[in-house]
């Protein structure tokens, strides 16, 4: 499995595990700090949990899935400067292993996934940080994030109600062919007819 692969599974993962069994979180994965172009705006979070509940505590999460990137993730002071900025507690995550109980930064948790039984395990507890109130730019991006879900939802929706509209009108085609009992829809009438369908359905996922 590449990297890129373990990453994705290890993020799929993380968000069923914290809001499973009636777990009352709000996630954000893949957030950006900001709107703008500075560089700590530009910064990303592999995900960013608040929770719902009284005190809304808010939890980074760090994904690693190599050593190397790892320890050039903690040489650098200010990598998780952001992330940390308005985090309550902060957690690296990585597979089984790969990270040292005692090479975690005194500011950081340590959580490890198993790919077998795909299960996490919290091996350092993240200590509770104060931080800082949401900048504007923060509010924006996670703004930017809901709306983006909410659109990628609903295109993922319409698609699949048009191919299934389009699979019904097949069939529904071929079902007056064998009433006939004669060609008298041809290929070419059932382009025109599937065409049209499209089309009408296209104008209709751009009004909706």
């Amino acid at each position: 499995m590449k990297d890129k692969e373990k990453t994705e599974k290890i993020l799929k993962a993380l968000q069923h595990h914290f809001t499973s069994w009636g777990r009352c979180n709000v996630l954000f994965p893949e957030l950006r700090l900001g709107s703008g172009y500075s560089d700590i705006s530009q910064r990303r979070i592999d995900l960013f949990m608040i929770s719902a509940e009284k005190g809304n505590y808010t939890t980074a999460f760090e994904i690693k899935v190599s050593r190397g990137d790892f320890l050039k993730d903690i040489k650098d002071n200010l990598k998780q400067r952001g992330a940390r900025l308005y985090a309550t507690n902060f957690f690296y995550v990585a597979p089984e292993g790969l990270i040292k109980p005692e090479e975690v930064p005194v500011w950081a948790g340590l959580m490890e996934y198993n790919f077998e039984d795909q299960r996490f395990r919290t091996k350092v507890p993240a200590p509770l940080t104060s931080r800082n109130t949401p900048s504007w730019g923060l509010v924006c991006s996670l703004v930017r994030r809901v709306n983006e879900k909410i659109y990628r939802d609903k295109n993922n929706d319409l698609e699949n109600i048009i191919l299934n509209y389009e699979r019904e009108l097949k069939k529904a085609l071929c079902i007056l062919k064998k009433l006939a009992n004669k060609d008298f829809v041809t290929d070419k009438d059932e382009e025109i007819m599937l065409a049209e369908y499209k089309y009408k359905n296209f104008v209709f996922m751009n009004d909706f």
